[in-house]
């Protein structure tokens, strides 16, 4: 590799950021790029904005989700709209903050939006993130409890 990144903000809420992140590994293949995912908390951004999120506008979130079924079709990308959209998405994005060696960290991030966006899981829940976690071969139960901590905490503000 070069050296270059590609840096991606993204927050498990967003279906454009799953898709997104489907495209993200050839993108980087065929540029010669690293991909250094960043979370942010989208609601953060929105407030500091003072700005609605599109679940917060009707006719915004359908539009919204009409487009984003059309291009998973033309992606060839599995979506499914999870019934318990909008969510917090806060303690899988703090889980995902943590560090970890860049290969479990890529498949940890990848694993939630899977768990979202595939399989309609619902990773508000911390026994949801704790098994999606456990899945990917680490310890879901430690990672959760290091989330917790004021440090990871902050870095996902500042990241936000």
């Amino acid at each position: 590799m070069s050296g270059r990144v590609i840096q991606f903000y993204f927050d498990y809420i967003s279906p454009n950021a799953y898709l997104a992140w489907t495209q993200l590994p050839a993108l980087g293949e065929r540029n010669g790029c690293v991909i250094e995912p960043v979370p942010v908390l989208f609601a953060g951004l929105l407030e500091a904005n003072r700005q609605l999120g599109p679940a917060e506008v009707p006719a915004k979130m359908r539009w919204m989700w009409k487009n984003t079924l059309r291009k998973a079709a033309v992606m060839g990308v599995p979506l499914n709209m999870p019934t318990f959209h909008p969510f917090n998405p806060l303690l899988a994005l703090r889980v995902s903050s943590l560090a970890l060696d860049a290969k479990q960290r890529l498949d940890l991030i990848d694993a939630f939006f899977r768990a979202v966006w595939v399989h309609g899981l619902h990773i508000a829940e911390p026994s949801v993130v704790e098994k999606v976690v456990s899945e990917t071969g680490l310890d879901g139960g430690a990672l959760i409890a290091r989330s917790q901590q004021p440090e990871c905490k902050a870095q996902l503000r500042n990241q936000t």
